[in-house]
């Protein structure tokens, strides 16, 4: 087999099928297509809640027409994303680049292993100790919450419903009992 060709067309659709294939056969599933992006498989079997390991394949179109971006214009790309109580998607880690050189197997091979890598790091991730939510690394270096807990106001503890009168009035019949 000959090594990965960006500049030819039936090797780039070569790699595009050969990784949507090994993807959805590993049990990837992937994203609608959209017009003028790229194909993105997600993997979130036995993974926490809300994490999810997203690989930006590169690859544009579907089927017979699917091929991988030409030369020089991007790497496949694999990172563990978090969906916030808000509905955003974050990102928690990044595997390193899979850059497209080589054999078509190997290629793929490179990029099931920076899935493992991020799918490690998900079942591993340090939580938050207010919220519970996973933790990321800021570009400072700091170890920053997902959810962003620290700008929302604490939440109250649920109180209990109060009496409408802290003294409530006994009822008593209008004759005593022992009296006929």
């Amino acid at each position: 087999m000959s090594p990965f060709n960006p500049e030819s067309l039936e090797s780039r659709r070569e790699l595009g099928a050969a990784l949507l294939g090994t993807l959805t056969t590993k049990g990837f599933k992937l994203d609608p297509i959209r017009p003028g992006t790229e194909r993105v498989a997600r993997w979130d079997q036995n993974m926490p809640a809300g994490m999810v390991v997203a690989i930006y394949t590169t690859v544009e179109g579907d089927g017979a027409s699917a091929t991988v971006r030409g030369v020089g214009e991007d790497a496949i790309r694999v990172v563990l994303l978090y969906t916030a109580a808000d509905g955003t998607e974050r990102g928690l880690a990044t595997a390193t680049r899979v850059h497209r050189t080589g054999q078509i197997p190997a290629i793929v091979e490179r990029t099931l292993e920076r899935a493992r890598e991020c799918y490690s790091k998900g079942k591993h991730v340090a939580r938050c100790s207010k919220c519970g939510a996973p933790l990321f690394t800021a570009k400072s270096g700091k170890a920053v919450c997902a959810e962003i807990c620290w700008t929302k106001p604490p939440a109250q503890p649920a109180q209990p419903p109060q009496p409408k009168s802290l003294y409530v009035r006994a009822t008593y019949p209008t004759m005593p009992i022992w009296e006929k």
